[in-house]
């Protein structure tokens, strides 16, 4: 269960989920993962909730081009960033079939690009370096 940490507030802040919890992002389920917005800088998100128990890591969540009803545009958010953590899953699961949900996360919070983030981790997403850990997890 891959989870998007959400936004912030209407003024565009993040929120500190330890203290404001919005759910489904702090359910806190063992087989979830929730997932902030990381800035090209490798920075989190002004706008990204953090948290450093509910939510687990980053992946790039600004300047993501999307699409939309007639094209294409670039959009923020925690809602862009949650995908590639989903899509790195299912990567991780399409070359280790065996794997348990436990192993999957375990590789994807092992493997991050660590940094100073407000998140479990600290890191953000490294989907060749996640691979390379569910290789060692199960061979």
């Amino acid at each position: 269960f891959v989870a998007a940490a959400g936004n912030g507030d209407e003024n565009g802040n993040g929120l500190d989920l330890d203290t404001t919890p919005e759910f489904p992002a702090a359910l806190g389920l063992p087989n979830q993962l929730t997932i902030a917005a990381s800035t090209p800088q490798d920075v989190l998100a002004s706008f990204s909730n953090s948290s450093y128990h509910y939510v687990h890591l980053a992946a790039p969540g600004v300047g993501i081009l999307s699409t939309v009803p007639g094209g294409t545009m670039y959009m923020d958010g925690t809602s862009m960033a949650t995908p590639f953590v989903s899509g790195a899953a299912a990567l991780l699961w399409s070359d280790r079939p065996a794997a348990t949900v436990a192993q999957i996360r375990q590789a994807l919070m092992d493997s991050v690009d660590a940094g100073s983030l407000r998140v479990a981790s600290q890191g953000r997403l490294n989907v060749q370096k996640a691979l390379a850990r569910i290789r060692q997890l199960v061979p």
